[in-house]
C-alpha cells in the first residue's frame, strides 16, 4: 500500500512540474510565432515600397536616368495627391451615404458636430463643412510631422527623414503593444484572444486617434466593415443574413 502512495504522489509531482514547463513551452512557442508573422509583415511592407518605387520610376523618371528630378518628383507628389483626393471623396460618399446612427459611435460622435440641422445626415453644406475641418486636420499632422522630422528645415521630408518617422511609428507602435499585451493578456500567451481584445475595447478609447482621419484610412473606416456585418443596431442581422445566404 506504502508503495502504491509513493508511486501515485511521485506521478503527482510529476504532473504539477509539468504543468509550468508545458506552459512555458506554449508562451515560447506563442512569442515565436509572434515574432514570426511580425518579420513576415514587414517583408510584405518592404516588397510593397519596392513594387511602389519601381512604379513610381517607370511613370515619372521621364529622361530614364533611375532617379527623378526636382520637377519629376514634383509631378509624382501632384500625381499622389490627386489620388489621394480621390480616394478621400469615394471614402467619404461612401461613410456618408449611411445614417450616423448606423456608423461606429466614435465616427458618429465626431461626425455629429456637423449635423447642424440634426437629421442624422451630412447634407451638401454640411459636407463643406466637415471637408474643410478635414483638410485642417491633416495640413495640422503634416506641421507635426516636419516640426518633428525635417532636420535639414527644406518643409519636406527626403528619404533618411521619412526613414527616421517609419521608424520612430514602429517603435511606438510595439511599445504600445507591449503595453497592451501586459494589461490584458490575461494567460500570458503573447498574444490577444477574443475576449482579451473585447476587454481592451471596452477599457481603453484611444483618444491618440482621431477619427474623422481614421475613417479616411484604407479598411479602417466605416465603409470597409461592408462584408463583416454592419456594426449599427442593424449589424446582427446583417450578419446572420450572409451567413444564411
Amino acid at each position: 500500500m506504502y508503495k502504491i502512495m509513493s508511486a501515485v504522489s511521485i506521478a503527482l509531482a510529476s504532473v504539477s512540474l509539468a504543468q509550468p514547463q508545458d506552459q512555458a513551452k506554449a508562451r515560447n512557442a506563442a512569442a515565436r510565432d509572434t515574432q514570426a508573422r511580425a518579420e513576415h509583415r514587414q517583408e510584405r511592407r518592404e516588397h510593397r515600397r519596392e513594387g511602389m518605387r519601381d512604379r513610381i520610376h517607370d511613370r515619372f523618371d521621364a529622361d530614364d536616368d533611375g532617379q527623378l528630378s526636382d520637377s519629376e518628383r514634383a509631378e509624382a507628389r501632384a500625381a499622389m495627391h490627386d489620388r489621394m483626393e480621390r480616394r478621400r471623396e469615394r471614402t467619404l460618399d461612401r461613410v456618408l451615404s449611411r445614417p450616423l446612427d448606423q456608423l461606429p459611435e466614435p465616427v458618429a460622435l465626431a461626425l455629429s458636430e456637423f449635423d447642424l440641422d440634426d437629421s442624422l445626415t451630412i447634407d451638401a453644406d454640411e459636407r463643406v463643412l466637415l471637408e474643410i475641418e478635414i483638410d485642417a486636420r491633416i495640413e495640422a499632422k503634416k506641421s507635426e510631422m516636419l516640426a518633428r522630422f525635417d532636420t535639414d528645415s527644406d518643409g519636406q521630408l527626403s528619404k533618411d527623414e521619412r526613414d527616421a518617422a517609419h521608424e520612430a511609428r514602429r517603435a511606438r507602435h510595439e511599445q504600445k503593444k507591449a503595453e497592451m499585451l501586459s494589461k490584458y493578456d490575461a494567460n500570458a500567451d503573447g498574444t490577444l484572444d477574443k475576449s482579451e481584445r473585447q476587454a481592451l475595447r471596452a477599457a481603453e478609447d484611444r483618444p491618440d486617434r482621431d477619427p474623422l482621419l481614421q475613417m479616411l484610412r484604407p479598411r479602417r473606416g466605416p465603409g470597409a466593415h461592408e462584408g463583416r456585418g454592419e456594426r449599427g443596431p442593424r449589424g446582427d442581422r446583417t450578419r446572420s443574413r450572409r451567413r444564411q445566404g
